[in-house]
């Protein structure tokens, strides 16, 4: 295609234009919704492409911004109105001004916002996806299948140790449940109400440290 028409025919070629104004790349993209071509044998980036062509050239270390108070609303946009060559921070500083929440629409401000260099990131979705990976660990942790119940409470919570990994657990009746060393979960015995179960398997060093904590405070 190349040697048969000029750059700015082959660009024009796969242009569209949509309501907002934006010229948009109908040929091939990058992950990032970014359009792409390849000039001498060269990939580039449509937008910068264009700018070059239509506006001169990239100071060297600038971005091309996609000038949101132009009206451009897309990143395969090469419409040169919508273009503007900008140091990297001034890029940021224009993107954080128009992206004022997070993918999940949680507010970048206050304790909610994260800087990670140049870039924004959001607490709530940081602690959300941190409390999914320690559930998934849990439940590869223990099974259910080894779960021996040693605490009775009265609202419901039991104090439960998983055999095979050796971890005791207090479990909640709407499904969480808190990690817990052997002496907090003989604590855990001596708590208003609690029944506490005796003789279950493995459970023998348990039930000695409940007997002696008995003996020793009189209860």
């Amino acid at each position: 295609m190349r040697s048969e028409m000029s750059l700015e025919e082959a660009l024009l070629s796969r242009g569209v234009r949509d309501s907002n104004g934006c010229l948009r790349w109908t040929g091939a993209h990058t992950n990032t919704g970014y359009g792409h071509i390849s000039v001498n044998r060269r990939a580039r980036q449509v937008h910068r492409v264009a700018y070059e062509l239509w506006k001169g050239p990239i100071p060297e270390g600038y971005d091309i911004d996609h000038v949101y108070a132009n009206g451009c609303r897309a990143r395969d946009c090469f419409e040169p109105n919508h273009l503007e060559a900008v140091t990297p921070a001034e890029n940021h500083a224009r993107r954080a001004a128009v992206v004022t929440h997070c993918p999940k629409g949680h507010l970048y401000q206050g304790r909610n916002l994260i800087r990670e260099g140049n870039r924004r990131a959001c607490r709530a979705c940081h602690t959300a996806a941190n409390e999914q990976w320690r559930a998934k660990r849990r439940q590869r942790m223990v099974a259910d299948d080894d779960r021996r119940v040693h605490i009775r409470l009265r609202d419901g919570r039991e104090v439960v140790r998983y055999d095979r990994a050796g971890k005791w657990f207090v479990e909640f009746p709407e499904g969480r449940r808190h990690l817990l060393k052997l002496s907090e979960a003989v604590e855990w015995a001596f708590d208003k109400g609690a029944e506490v179960i005796f003789g279950v398997p493995g459970g023998a060093r348990f039930d000695g440290l409940v007997r002696q904590k008995w003996e020793s405070t009189g209860e």
